[in-house]
C-alpha cells in the first residue's frame, strides 16, 4: 500500500540557536590562534636559550686559566714589596685567616704602612713568611722589606721595596735568592720617611758584607730589631757658594757608597735628621762634602754640616832650573 505523500513543514528554529552556534565558532578560533602563539613562543624560547648556551661555551674556551700553585693576579711595585713592595708591595692577595699574615698595599718609599704584599714581578710559586718584633715580642708596623738583587750573601739592592710589615709586623714575599733587610727606610732610594728609631737586621742574621739567605714555604720566620742611631743637624753654605743652591744629603752605611739612605737635595739652612741607623762607622755628604760617622746604639749626636764652595788653588808650578853641560875643572 502506498501512502500519500504531502509535503512536510520544516520545524522552526529555537530563539537563539544562530546566535549561540557563532559565539561557539569564534570561542574555537580564538583558542586556536593562542595554542599557535604559545607554540611559536616556546620555539623562540628554545632558541635563543641554544644560542646563549653556545655563546657560553665559547667564552669558556677563550678564557685563559692560572696552573695550580700560581696566583691569577700579577702585582707590579715597589714599593712593591707586593713585597716583594714592596712589596711592596707593598703582594699575592691572600687572607691572613689563610696564611696568618695580614696584607696591605703601600710599598711605595716613604707611603704609610701598607699591605704586606710581594710587588715583585710575575707569579712566584714559593713564598718567604715573616714576622718582625721588637725585643718584646710586639710587632713592628711600615718596616721596609728588602730582597737583595743579588745572588750571593753579599747584600745589594737598586732600592726595590718588595713590601713593608703589617699592623703586627707580618709580611711575605716571594722566594728570595739572596739576603732580606729589614729597615726603617729604603736603602739606594730616596727616603719619604723614616719608621722609628728600628736599626736594619737581617731575616736570619748577617751583615751587609755576608748575610743569611732565608729558606722559603716553611713557617713564619721572626727577625727582632733593636732601636738605632739617630744624626741631625743642619746644612750650612761658605760665602762661595751660590746661596740658591741645593746640595744632596745621604749617610753611607758602613762607608759603602754602593749603601746609602737618600735624604734628597736641601737647601742652605736645611734642618735632617736620619734615624735607625746601625751602630758602627758612616760618612755623612753633602755635595761633594763628606763626614765620618762613629755611633753608638741608641746614640743621639747632632752634627752640623757645611759645604765649602771655595775653588781649589791651583797646582803649583815646578819647573826644573836649566841644567848647562858640566864645566870642565
Amino acid at each position: 500500500m502506498i501512502l500519500p505523500r504531502s509535503p512536510v513543514d520544516p520545524l522552526p528554529a529555537r530563539p537563539g540557536v544562530f546566535a549561540q552556534t557563532l559565539a561557539a565558532a569564534k570561542l574555537r578560533r580564538r583558542r586556536g590562534v593562542l595554542t599557535v602563539s604559545m607554540a611559536a613562543g616556546v620555539v623562540l624560547a628554545l632558541t635563543y636559550a641554544s644560542f646563549a648556551l653556545g655563546a657560553s661555551m665559547q667564552r669558556d674556551r677563550g678564557a685563559h686559566t692560572t696552573p695550580a700553585g700560581h696566583d691569577s693576579t700579577t702585582i707590579s711595585g715597589t714599593p712593591t714589596p707586593t713585597p716583594d713592595s714592596a712589596t711592596p708591595q707593598d703582594g699575592p692577595s691572600v687572607s691572613r685567616g689563610q696564611h696568618g699574615l695580614g696584607q696591605s698595599a703601600g710599598t711605595q718609599p716613604g707611603g704609610p704602612a701598607g699591605p704586606a704584599v710581594s710587588t715583585q714581578p710575575g707569579n712566584p710559586t714559593s713564598y718567604l713568611d715573616g714576622r718582625v718584633v721588637d725585643t718584646s715580642g710586639v710587632g713592628v708596623a711600615g718596616l721596609y722589606v728588602l730582597p737583595s738583587s743579588g745572588e750571593s750573601s753579599h747584600f745589594s739592592t737598586d732600592g726595590y721595596v718588595a713590601a713593608r710589615t703589617d699592623g703586627d709586623g707580618y709580611y711575605r714575599i716571594g722566594c728570595p735568592r739572596g739576603p732580606v733587610l729589614i729597615s726603617p727606610w729604603p736603602v739606594n732610594a730616596l727616603v719619604g720617611s723614616a719608621v722609628g728609631n728600628w736599626a736594619p737586621a737581617f731575616v736570619g742574621g748577617g751583615t751587609f758584607a755576608a748575610a743569611a739567605v732565608p729558606p722559603c714555604g716553611g713557617t713564619v720566620g721572626q727577625t727582632v730589631v733593636v732601636p738605632g742611631a739617630t744624626v741631625t743637624g743642619t746644612l750650612h753654605l761658605t760665602a762661595d757658594c751660590p746661596p740658591e743652591e741645593t746640595y744632596d744629603l745621604e749617610v753611607r752605611i758602613g762607608d759603602d757608597p754602593a749603601m746609602t739612605v737618600l735624604l734628597g737635595a736641601r737647601p742652605a739652612g736645611a734642618t735632617y735628621t736620619v734615624t735607625g741607623l746601625p751602630a758602627g762607622s758612616h760618612t755623612l755628604g753633602a755635595g761633594d762634602h763628606l763626614t765620618s760617622l762613629t755611633l753608638t746604639v741608641e746614640q743621639i749626636l747632632t752634627l752640623d754640616t757645611t759645604v765649602d764652595c771655595a775653588p781649589e788653588p791651583p797646582p803649583a808650578d815646578s819647573t826644573d832650573a836649566p841644567t848647562g853641560p858640566a864645566s870642565e875643572p
